[in-house]
């Protein structure tokens, strides 16, 4: 039994990944709920009784591949599917309790979008280790450098702290709190003689003595005279604390490979999980490694042409986060996506929708200023020696994604803006038909 659900989710996986058809799923799904597929595309039932580790089985393969599957032209058959399974789970007289309970959470995992109430552990990569070491560091720097903060700032409010609590009996206390303000404690080794400070009065003169108590002090409380921050001589009295220096070190550059390989693992990090802070925290350890993120928009978008829907528009959302929060700069978008688009011919044989899926990502880019329509058209003119004919179709297809993405005003104002370089590079009659879009 365990080896049978082990198989099952293995077949699950490849198709998370790819390696299998919906096809395929779709006659496993049918093969243990005993449905049969007539020429017509109806599904009808065999006369053949499901037995437990079909149940069981069904269930193991929904919940692994549920969110990949139930989405696009298979969410039909999956409607079916799943009519099917309520009615089992409501069936008391032919199946166990055990399997109808597995059949109601598996209903109530699809009303909650594929999400489980109670996240699975398993195990972690070694990447994945990695980057949590490697947070978990940040977290700890930057709660450490708070809390120092927070202690050299809170130095007068403990001395008041300890001299109203302990009054002028409260001389042990009142050192020690002195000690943590300015910093004597990492100076013990010292001896009690060379601790000398420096006052000011309100004159301007200097004033040079043990840290014990004077008597205007003891008399005025914490309207007493400063203390300088640290130990200055006669002749430095005026001049200026050093800044604290940044002691964090600049993660070491990527090699290309290393640099492929971590772009991969950000990207299906994200697309999985959405998570903005993390996708952030990621770019940043990439900061020092040269071209990282023109690296990240070329396989990106290589990968975006030829991938499912749900992973694509994780792509296209990862981008535009990216260049919101200004890890991507406008090179690193063009360069790459003008690639893209001077070889859109050679790519439209493999992945036929590609021109809609360029117009799409241009269209959130012009939406983000990092693009537009003259930079569309200079790009397209690229296409005229050999691929030609692809020219009117992706700007009426970026045109298009404009208006469905953001709006018919914006689509509007990114054309008039740059009319001329539309006119130019389309003749009359084309162009009159694509700015029916418009109206």
């Amino acid at each position: 039994k365990k080896q049978m659900l082990g198989n099952i989710r293995f077949i699950g996986e490849l198709f998370k990944k790819d390696l299998l058809k919906p096809r395929i799923m779709r006659f496993c799904v049918e093969s243990l709920l005993k449905l049969e597929e007539l020429s017509t595309g109806e599904l009808t039932h065999i006369n053949e009784d499901m037995d437990e580790e079909d149940h069981e089985a069904l269930c193991k393969l929904f919940t692994t591949i549920g969110s990949t599957f139930d989405q696009g032209k298979t969410r039909p058959y999956v409607d079916i599917y799943f009519k099917k399974i309520e009615e089992m789970s409501n069936d008391k007289k032919n199946l166990s309790s055990r399997s109808r309970f597995m059949y109601k959470d598996l209903i109530e995992l699809r009303h909650n979008n594929w999400v489980a109430r109670r996240e699975e552990e398993k195990a972690k990569t070694l990447d994945e280790i990695k980057r949590d070491f490697e947070r978990d560091e940040r977290i700890a720097a930057q709660q450490s450098q708070q809390m120092n903060s927070g202690y050299r700032g809170g130095g007068r409010g403990m001395r008041s702290s300890g001299r109203g609590g302990g009054g002028r009996g409260g001389r042990g206390d009142y050192r020690d709190d002195r000690r943590d303000q300015y910093g004597m404690s990492r100076q013990s080794s010292r001896t009690q003689r060379e601790r000398h400070e420096v006052r000011v009065d309100k004159d301007g003169f200097q004033q040079v003595g043990h840290r014990g108590h004077t008597p205007s002090e003891r008399s005025y409380g914490s309207s007493a005279p400063k203390i300088l921050s640290r130990r200055v001589s006669s002749s430095e009295s005026t001049s200026k604390p050093e800044p604290p220096r940044n002691t964090e070190k600049a993660p070491a550059p990527l090699t290309k490979e290393k640099l492929e390989s971590r772009v991969k693992s950000i990207k299906s990090e994200f697309v999985e999980s959405r998570d903005v802070k993390e996708l952030l925290l990621s770019m940043d350890e990439l900061r020092t490694t040269p071209d990282a993120g023109r690296t990240l928009v070329q396989l990106n978008l290589d990968t975006s042409l030829d991938c499912k829907d749900s992973e694509r528009d994780g792509i296209f959302t990862m981008l535009t986060t990216l260049y919101k929060n200004r890890k991507l700069s406008p090179s690193d978008v063009q360069q790459p996506l003008g690639e893209l688009i001077e070889f859109l011919g050679s790519y439209s044989v493999d992945s036929p929708r590609a021109p809609q899926y360029i117009g799409d990502i241009v269209a959130d880019f012009i939406h983000l200023k990092a693009l537009d329509i003259a930079w569309l058209c200079s790009q397209a003119k690229k296409l005229e020696e050999f691929d030609g004919h692809l020219i009117a179709g992706l700007i009426e297809l970026s045109i298009q994604s404009v208006i469905g993405r953001h709006g018919l005003d914006e689509a509007r104002a990114a054309v008039n803006k740059d009319m001329r370089a539309l006119t130019s590079l389309l003749n009359e009659r084309t162009w009159t038909e694509i700015s029916q879009n418009l109206n």
